[in-house]
């Protein structure tokens, strides 16, 4: 098996690290609904995929729904929080005279640079102070969506300022970078080279990805992962089952002050250690809200 290129610090990875069976039986849903216990009023999950192609992108009316008739909505980092964002430029750059050069030969420093410039117009100047998984993150999603993307957060975001919902983060900016920091520098670029290794491989994963995602079909997606880096559940408890375990706390207490609705990366929900099990194990009554044209 190949290795897919680091697709960003908070994005694909997180969709490779869950056993196959746990999502047997699972039924085919983004939008999950969590009531009970010894909650007021519901709130909701809803499962993003970080990026997608701009053709590819649809939000059905029971999300839009959701999310208005929540009090306040909930994302894996604040995006509206400025003080907070400012941060992330500092926090992805690489420390003071250290370099992407040196984790890689001249040979394959060469090879990485004229990749990007004959496929992105880019020099790896551009990169050479910046953390490895930013460069992955920018050949990845350049191969895998062209140049015309669509951000479910930030259209959730937008769509929650505009009905004047305050909006909170379950973990910092920070957090998110510091998970990214734990694989080794080498191991990233490594990646982003069996990447170049294997041109065609994004080709075939990402729209079938896609087309998983669009069907709501959680397993098939995860499957899809599995298949194409099976190597990368090495960081399974880093990069999702320890920050599902962390969130689960910071989820009931934030549910009961009010009516949330939360927006996480669409690999954090199922799995035995995912998300949806987390808040039933806790004592809630997680159903799926599905597509009422198709009832």
């Amino acid at each position: 098996m190949t290795r897919l290129s680091t697709i960003g610090a908070f994005s694909l990875l997180s969709w490779l690290l869950l056993p196959v069976s746990a999502q047997a039986q699972q039924q085919n849903s983004l939008l999950w609904k969590v009531e009970g216990k010894s909650l007021t009023s519901p709130s909701y999950i809803y499962g993003t995929i970080h990026y997608i192609g701009k053709d590819d992108f649809f939000l059905r009316d029971e999300v839009t729904d959701a999310l208005s008739t929540t009090a306040s909505s909930v994302f894996e980092i604040a995006l509206d929080d400025q003080e907070e964002m400012s941060t992330l430029t500092g926090l992805l750059m690489l420390p003071p005279g250290t370099y992407i050069s040196d984790f890689v030969t001249p040979e394959e420093y060469e090879r990485i640079d004229r990749y990007l410039m004959d496929s992105l117009g880019q020099s790896i100047m551009l990169y050479r102070s910046m953390k490895p998984f930013v460069l992955g993150q920018s050949i990845t999603a350049g191969r895998s969506f062209g140049t015309e993307t669509e951000s479910y957060e930030m259209v959730l975001m937008e769509m929650a300022q505009t009905n004047n919902k305050k909006i909170y983060g379950l973990e910092s900016v920070a957090d998110q970078v510091g998970f990214m920091d734990s694989i080794p520098y080498d191991v990233q670029l490594d990646w982003t080279l069996e990447a170049l290794d294997h041109p065609g491989e994004a080709d075939t994963v990402f729209p079938a990805l896609v087309r998983y995602y669009k069907a709501e079909d959680l397993e098939g997606m995860l499957q899809c992962m599995l298949h194409a880096s099976p190597e990368i559940q090495d960081y399974g408890d880093l990069l999702l089952y320890n920050r599902n375990a962390t969130w689960i706390p910071v989820m009931e207490d934030m549910m009961e002050e009010e009516s949330r609705f939360f927006a996480v990366g669409a690999g954090h929900l199922p799995g035995p250690k995912g998300v949806l099990t987390l808040l039933r194990e806790a004592g809630y009554t997680v159903t799926p809200v599905n597509n009422k044209t198709h009832d």
